[in-house]
C-alpha cells in the first residue's frame, strides 16, 4: 500500500506538492539550453520546444492560483480529492489504462494513491532519462574525438549556472535585501499554526486603517502545501476565507 500511515488529508498535500515538483522540473528542462543529443534528436522528429514549455507554464500558473481558488471549486473534502486526482492525471498524461482506473475507482484517497503511483514513476523515468542523456552524449562526443566539443558543453553549462546564480542574486538585492538572503531558505508557518482548529480565535491584521481584527475560526482549516485556508467569522460579523501564508505570518497571531 502507498503511503500506509497517510491521513486523506496528508495524501492530498502529498499530491499536490509532488505534482507542483513534477511541474516545475519538466519547466526548467524545457527552458535550458539542449545538449548537443537533444538538439539532434528535437531536429529529427521536427519538434518545436516552445510548445511544450508553454503548456507547462500554463500548468505552473495553474497551481499557483489553485490554493487561493480550491473551496470555491470543490468546497467538500471528497470534492477537492477528486480535483485534485484528476487534475494531475491530466497534467501528467497518464496511460488510458491508468484513466479508466481512475474513473472506475469511486474512492478519492484510492484515485489519489493511483496518482502518486504514476507521479513517482514519471519522476523516475525523468531522472534516468536525464542520466541516459548525459551519458550518451559523452559517448557520442568521444566516439567522435571531439574533446574540445566535450569541455565546450561543459562550459556552457557552468556558465548557465553561474548566470542563472548571479540573476537570483541581483534580484534580491535589487529588492533591498542581500544576497546571503538566498541561504536563509523559505519561509515557514510559525509552530503554533499546526495547532490551528475549528473554535479557535486569531487576530488578523487587516491593513494600517483597521489594524488587528480578531474573529474565530468557523470551519477546519484546510492545509495546501506550505499554506493553510482559515474561514474566520470577525467580530464584527464578516466572514472571509484567507490563506495564511509563510511570507504573511507577521500578519497572523494567536487571539487573545
Amino acid at each position: 500500500d502507498l503511503y500506509p500511515n497517510y491521513t486523506p488529508s496528508q495524501l492530498f498535500q502529498t499530491t499536490l506538492t509532488k505534482l507542483h515538483s513534477y511541474i516545475h522540473t519538466q519547466l526548467e528542462s524545457t527552458s535550458q539550453p539542449k545538449s548537443i543529443l537533444e538538439q539532434h534528436i528535437l531536429e529529427t522528429q521536427n519538434f518545436s520546444p516552445d510548445n511544450l514549455s508553454s503548456q507547462f507554464e500554463e500548468m505552473a500558473a495553474i497551481l499557483e492560483l489553485l490554493p487561493s481558488e480550491i473551496l470555491d471549486i470543490a468546497p467538500l473534502e471528497w470534492e477537492r480529492f477528486y480535483t485534485i486526482g484528476m487534475l494531475a492525471a491530466e497534467m501528467i498524461s497518464v496511460e488510458n489504462t491508468i484513466r479508466k482506473d481512475l474513473l472506475k475507482t469511486r474512492n478519492g484517497v484510492d484515485r489519489m494513491k493511483i496518482v502518486l503511483r504514476e507521479l513517482e514513476r514519471k519522476e523516475d523515468l525523468a531522472r534516468t532519462k536525464k542520466l541516459t542523456m548525459e551519458i550518451s552524449e559523452q559517448s557520442i562526443l568521444k566516439d567522435r574525438g571531439d574533446d574540445d566539443l566535450i569541455e565546450e558543453e561543459k562550459g556552457v553549462k557552468e556558465s548557465e549556472e553561474t548566470k542563472t546564480q548571479e540573476e537570483e542574486e541581483d534580484s534580491v538585492v535589487s529588492d533591498g535585501g542581500d544576497a546571503k538572503d538566498l541561504k536563509v531558505g523559505t519561509p515557514s508557518l510559525p509552530p503554533w499554526a499546526s495547532s490551528l482548529k475549528k473554535g479557535l480565535r486569531v487576530e488578523y491584521y487587516w491593513n494600517d486603517l483597521e489594524g488587528w481584527c480578531g474573529g474565530v475560526i468557523t470551519n477546519d482549516p484546510v492545509r495546501i502545501v506550505n499554506e493553510i485556508i482559515l474561514e474566520i467569522t470577525f467580530d464584527d460579523g464578516e466572514v472571509h476565507r484567507i490563506p495564511f501564508l509563510p511570507e504573511e505570518k507577521v500578519r497572523w497571531r494567536p487571539g487573545s
